[in-house]
């Protein structure tokens, strides 16, 4: 028993259980993710990041859970504000990426982020964006990261503009003799 909670999911690799929740209030008000000890319940770190141009209430933060690489122990966490960040099991940051600044990935009043998915050497990232680049329309995008590097991969937006957002995380299927990615989208 720890008195630790959020949103999140809590997601255990090994001795480590990983959940994302809230740290702070007010202007000093951050998301964070929290490692503790799973036997213990003893919390052996803690990675505070800032929440930026969201107007995500404070009760909403810590949406999407972590997720964890079994291969390589790595912990990938997408934050309300649209940050997207890979760390080591120590806790230290590896890799980061902005969605919100470099795909124009919107932040929803509720929070409802997606939670990413772990394929293969891919760590893939979804979520509502606006304007991006050549792909002037808004719609539901997702982003494939190199789980290692975190350079960008691909990127896709199958359906139509958005409707709402969504808050499905999505699913890797062998169907047919094809690796399908499957998931609820927005539109």
């Amino acid at each position: 028993k720890a008195p630790v909670g959020g949103r999140s999911a809590p997601v255990v690799m090994g001795d480590r259980l990983y959940l994302v929740n809230i740290a702070g209030e007010g202007e000093t008000e951050q998301e964070q993710l929290v490692c503790l000890d799973a036997n213990t319940g003893k919390t052996l770190w803690q990675y505070r990041f800032n929440v930026y141009g969201s107007d995500v209430p404070p009760h909403r933060v810590g949406w999407a859970s972590p997720v964890v690489d079994p291969a390589t122990e790595r912990i990938y966490v997408l934050g309300v504000g649209g940050a997207f960040l890979c760390l080591d099991r120590s806790g230290k940051l590896l890799w980061e990426h902005p969605l919100a600044e470099e795909f124009g990935q919107v932040t929803t009043h509720g929070g409802r982020t997606n939670t990413p998915i772990v394929f293969e050497n891919l760590v893939i990232a979804s979520g509502i964006t606006a304007r991006w680049g050549n792909q002037g329309r808004g719609g539901h995008r997702y982003i494939a990261f190199d789980k290692t590097t975190g350079d960008i991969v691909w990127v896709s937006q199958p359906g139509g503009a958005p409707y709402d957002t969504t808050y499905t995380t999505p699913v890797i299927a062998e169907i047919g003799g094809k690796t399908l990615l499957i998931d609820g989208g927005a539109d």
